[in-house]
């Protein structure tokens, strides 16, 4: 998973991203047109159109699809193997509007909380200073809701597009995006300290989802 993060009054990224991202305009591409899926309803319990179905659709048009295999997304730090060729030109297309800066490594070194961001931001639903932190939504309310969850995350309390994130003692950090297959939920989630980009994780069922020794925020993009 990811290793600790230094949370800050402004940013709160975690400490692999190791620079600050300046100032940013809006314009995150926007979901909802020919190639991102979204034009499909298949999005799971959230209203056709809303702003978590389109993070829903944003991570499953980024991501490593289901089934594939590990050696496909682990990534080398020094070349930049394992990255998703849908992500690569999402990133890419971003970096044109200016989100994300050149030079904040989105394609260079995977990282839980770039994962995140990047799919908020391919979304359209934040841009300029987004965190996926609850600090953040919580200093965000018109955006954001913030539930704390506990040690477990249940399916009756999680829908297709909310991001999760766990909490540690100290700083210990790791972000996720929820998303829908079929009828069922799944975690996307990127790793800087097992040098894993954006791929599909564990379902989560009846049992619930729990991070050993973390606590549970759930971030929902409201509209």
């Amino acid at each position: 998973k990811c290793t600790a993060t230094t949370v800050s009054s402004n940013y709160g990224h975690t400490n692999e991203w190791r620079t600050r991202v300046s100032d940013q305009n809006n314009g995150a591409r926007k979901i909802g047109s020919k190639d991102d899926g979204s034009s499909t309803s298949d999005s799971f319990n959230v209203p056709a159109g809303s702003n978590a179905a389109k993070i829903n659709a944003s991570a499953k048009h980024i991501v490593w699809p289901k089934g594939t295999p590990k050696s496909k997304y682990k990534g080398n730090r020094s070349n930049g193997n394992g990255r998703y060729k849908n992500y690569v030109t999402a990133v890419n297309k971003m970096q044109k509007q200016g989100l994300p800066a050149k030079g904040h490594g989105f394609t260079r070194t995977p990282d839980c909380g770039k994962w995140v961001i990047a799919v908020v931001w391919y979304a359209g639903v934040d841009g300029k200073k987004y965190v996926p932190s609850e600090q953040y939504g919580k200093k965000h309310p018109e955006k954001w809701s913030v539930v704390k969850l506990g040690k477990r995350a249940y399916p009756k309390d999680l829908a297709a597009g909310d991001v999760l994130v766990f909490r540690g003692s100290g700083d210990a950090y790791h972000g996720a995006v929820v998303i829908n297959i079929g009828n069922n939920l799944y975690i996307t989630e990127a790793s800087y300290t097992l040098k894993l980009w954006g791929h599909v994780g564990e379902k989560i069922t009846s049992k619930g989802y729990k991070y050993p020794g973390r606590t549970i925020w759930r971030i929902r993009a409201k509209g």
